[in-house]
């Protein structure tokens, strides 16, 4: 969005000043960590016309949510790894009280809201339920994080928890994959490269649970 769209965003859903200032900041923060590549996981650089920026990615449900957001009408911007880490304050399991910086997958922005998103497998979520069971609980069968719902609510945020399989982004990611081989090869940027490096990665993999 340009200066003028943004205000104009803003205005349309009545957000304060201090949200608006907030917003501001983070939509031209670097992010506030560096993606990583880890063993048995993909990772690459989606190019977003949307965005006019490559976004990386370190996961196969990284990449389905930035496919995801890239194509949805609902969708303005999108901003991975969002500055600055806040903090998530909730009860350990032994009654203590833990503190930790947290950084979103995330921060989007979206025709109606704005806030955090979280895009993580299923597995991963149910264990960490156990472990931290008052940072992250399933209602519903939607799953949440309290206290990331507590910060966000006082700025007027949202927060969203995404518990994905590998299998969900299955054949949007088979399509998005072939055109982007097909138009990446014809171009020799280094985006396109990382691009390519990942369609390889996932095609190299008996199954796509195994890219999780």
């Amino acid at each position: 969005m340009s200066l003028e769209e943004f205000q104009r965003w803003c205005e349309a859903l009545h957000l304060p000043a201090e949200t608006v200032d907030l917003i501001a900041r983070r939509r031209f923060s670097p992010p506030a960590r560096r993606t990583q590549a880890r063993a048995l996981n993909v990772s690459g650089l989606f190019p977003s016309r949307k965005m006019s920026v490559t976004i990386p990615f370190e996961s196969q449900i990284e990449l389905g949510a930035i496919s995801l957001m890239e194509y949805d009408a609902g969708v303005v911007e999108f901003y991975d790894q969002p500055a600055p880490a806040f903090k998530l304050s909730y009860q350990t399991r032994s009654g203590g009280q833990a503190a930790p910086f947290h950084t979103p997958d995330f921060f989007v922005l979206r025709t109606d809201q704005a806030g955090w998103e979280e895009w993580k497998p299923e597995d991963q979520l149910r264990k960490r339920a156990c472990k931290r069971p008052f940072r992250s609980q399933q209602r519903d069968g939607q799953w949440v994080c309290p206290p990331g719902a507590a910060d966000a609510a006082r700025f007027g945020h949202t927060s969203r928890v995404h518990g994905k399989n590998a299998g969900t982004f299955q054949r949007s990611h088979r399509d998005f994959l072939a055109f982007s081989a097909d138009s990446g090869r014809r171009a020799q940027t280094r985006e396109n490269k990382g691009l390519l490096r990942a369609i390889d990665t996932i095609k190299a993999r008996e199954t796509w649970e195994a890219v999780v």
